[in-house]
C-alpha cells in the first residue's frame, strides 16, 4: 500500500543510513505504484481532513501513523494523477496549499499541516460557492464528520453548487475511519472507503458508470 512508502520514508528520517537520494527514491517508487492509474481530467478539487479526530486516530495500536497522515498523503497522490488541481485542507478552517503537480508526493504530504481542529466538513462546498469557481469533480478525504456549524448539509450545499455553477460536478467522498456517517447522496456522488491506491483507480471507473465497472471485472482471470 502507498502508506508503506511514507512509512519507511519516516522511519529513515531517524537513522543514520538516511540519504537525500533514498528520500528520492522512495517518492519515484510510491509515482510507480500508481502510474497505472487513469489521468483525471478537467479540474479537481482535493480537500483533506486535518482535524483532531482524524490526527488522534492511528492506522493500528502499533502504528505511529494517524488517519490524517493517510489524508494529507492521499491528498498528495491525488494531486499527482489529476490534469488540474485546486488543493486545501481543513478542520474549523479551511487552508489552501499549494503543491508541485510533478513533484515528489511525500515531500509534498510532508510539507502539509496536520492542525487538529474540530470538523467542519461544509468548508470545502462553501469555499467553491463563495468564489464562484467551476470544478469538475470534488474529491474529499476525511471521516465524514461534522462537529461545527450544524444549520448546513453537505448534500444541500452540493445541490446549490450544482444549480449555481455546474450542474454535472462528480462528488467523491473518501471514508478513512468507516464509521459509517456520510454527507452526500444521490446522483454522481460516489461514497467508498480504504486506504489503497484502489480509491483513486476506482475514481475514473465510478465517473465512466457501471457498463466500465462491469467490463473490468470480466477482464479479470479466475
Amino acid at each position: 500500500m502507498p502508506f508503506r512508502f511514507f512509512a519507511a520514508h519516516r522511519e529513515l528520517e531517524n537513522s543514520h543510513l538516511r540519504t537525500n537520494n533514498l528520500y528520492a527514491v522512495l517518492g519515484e517508487v510510491l509515482k510507480k505504484s500508481i502510474k497505472n492509474i487513469p489521468k483525471l481530467v478537467g479540474k479537481t478539487f482535493i480537500a483533506a481532513d486535518v482535524s483532531a479526530s482524524m490526527a488522534w486516530t492511528r492506522l493500528s495500536r502499533e502504528s505511529s501513523f494517524s488517519v490524517a497522515d493517510i489524508a494529507v498523503l492521499f491528498l498528495a497522490m491525488a494531486n499527482y494523477i489529476c490534469e488540474d488541481t485546486i488543493t486545501v485542507t481543513f478542520d474549523t478552517e479551511l487552508k489552501k496549499v499549494v503543491l508541485d503537480p510533478n513533484g515528489n508526493i511525500i515531500a509534498n504530504a510532508k510539507n502539509i499541516p496536520i492542525t487538529g481542529g474540530g470538523t467542519d466538513i461544509n468548508l470545502p462546498i462553501k469555499y467553491l460557492l463563495k468564489n464562484n469557481i467551476f470544478v469538475d469533480r470534488i474529491i474529499i478525504f476525511s471521516d465524514n464528520q461534522i462537529n461545527v456549524d450544524f444549520d448546513y448539509v453537505c448534500q444541500k450545499l452540493v445541490d446549490r453548487y450544482r444549480k449555481m455553477i455546474n450542474p454535472n460536478v462528480w462528488v467523491h467522498a473518501v471514508d478513512l475511519e468507516g464509521y459509517g456517517t456520510q454527507q452526500f447522496k444521490g446522483d454522481k456522488v460516489n461514497i467508498i472507503a480504504g486506504w489503497s491506491e484502489k480509491v483513486l483507480e476506482f475514481i475514473p471507473l465510478a465517473e465512466h458508470g457501471v457498463t466500465t465497472l462491469v467490463d473490468r471485472i470480466k477482464k479479470y482471470e479466475i
